[in-house]
């Protein structure tokens, strides 16, 4: 029997990625997991090892106690296939995968080849180094979209497999007991009246996503307009800063981070989601947002930046409107405006959204069925 051994520098509990990585790993037989986090973990499953982090720990401490114990993992339990999720894990990830003479796979969440003529970070030029050295010698490389799949397998000259997994969540349906029990924990989501219409933006809390915007928006919108953020970031703080300052928090309101399974009963509570991404780096310009088959699950309308994925997915569905990175607050303010009058009433859904979490299960057990037999 195969020994899986999935590792994530995060929370798996707010990781839907790694959760569904994880159900791939489950078919070929027994899955442990190794990850991070500054709670401590809620589970007491044998399979689960956490490295708590430390609040006083540096950033370089912690990385370096990270991969200490994810060898030291890899060696009590001697996997024969190795997962590693995002690019923090890549280097420790190899490593063990070479102690062990066990398959690896890299699981890149995101797309960090720098662009021709721009400058970086030291830490991420660190990452790209990292990963850089690592990926031609992966036996698997799974991207987000197949638009990254081309960019990496080009850059990196991968002559090994490589595929993608589409960010999508496996449908299920929302219990009612579920919707009531987010109302009580998030009082937020409960309308103030029928005419009313709640927006939701999820995910990283980052005015670099371009994620001021909708809030400024709230001013050029009817008073029966709401938007509600979900999760956290480095800039959660600003603005709840600026929702305060500006006198609007009867008309934005913010929840913090919620675990990944409470998002679709949440989501179910709004009428339109907010997609949003800069348009500064590949990462972004070929972004892979889950949000977007989340809000299609959910039965709601999208609002959205036009980066080339998204515009292919969403150009021409009835339920979604698209926004240009110059447009004025006035017509974005028109869209929605006008997005919410013609949904009224209507059952929500999308040609272009119908693919399943199946579909991407089926792609990447099959390249993993592949890479085993080599």
């Amino acid at each position: 029997m195969t020994k899986s051994l999935v590792i994530l520098y995060g929370d798996v509990d707010f990781d839907g990625r790694a959760k569904r990585m994880i159900e791939v790993a489950k078919q070929f037989g027994e899955v442990s997991i190794i990850d991070a986090s500054t709670r401590i973990n809620s589970e007491t499953r044998a399979s689960h090892s956490r490295v708590l982090l430390r609040e006083n720990w540096g950033v370089v401490r912690r990385h370096i106690v990270f991969w200490w114990r994810v060898v030291r993992e890899a060696w009590k339990i001697k996997p024969n296939l190795i997962f590693a999720e995002n690019y923090y894990t890549t280097f420790p990830g190899w490593m063990a995968s070479r102690f062990f003479d066990a398959k690896f796979v890299y699981d890149a969440y995101e797309l960090i080849v720098p662009e021709k003529g721009k400058s970086t970070s030291h830490r991420a030029r660190f990452w790209y180094v990292l990963e850089k050295f690592v990926v031609p010698k992966a036996d698997l490389v799974i991207s987000a979209n197949p638009e990254r799949a081309e960019i990496m397998g080009r850059h990196y000259s991968i002559k090994n497999f490589s595929t993608y997994m589409r960010n999508i969540p496996e449908r299920r349906e929302i219990k009612e007991e579920e919707k009531i029990n987010v109302l009580e924990s998030y009082p937020a989501l409960v309308r103030k009246n029928d005419d009313e219409c709640i927006l939701i933006y999820q995910g990283d809390v980052s005015f670099r996503r371009g994620l001021m915007r909708f809030v400024k928006v709230i001013k050029f919108l009817p008073n029966n307009y709401r938007i509600i953020i979900v999760g956290d970031g480095p800039d959660l703080g600003r603005l709840k800063e600026t929702i305060k300052k500006h006198n609007i928090e009867n008309r934005v309101s913010t929840l913090g981070r919620v675990e990944n399974n409470y998002l679709p009963a949440i989501t179910s509570h709004a009428d339109i989601g907010i997609v949003t991404y800069p348009y500064e780096g590949l990462n972004n310009i070929y972004c892979a947002p889950n949000k977007l088959f989340e809000y299609s699950q959910a039965g709601i309308c999208i609002i959205s930046t036009d980066q080339p994925p998204i515009k292919k997915l969403l150009e021409g569905e009835e339920f979604s409107v698209l926004i240009q990175e110059e447009e004025s607050l006035e017509s974005v303010a028109h869209k929605i405006i006008k997005l919410s009058s013609a949904s009224r009433n209507k059952e929500v859904n999308y040609k272009s959204l119908d693919s399943t979490w199946l579909d991407e299960f089926n792609r990447v057990s099959l390249y993993i069925k592949k890479m085993m037999m080599v």
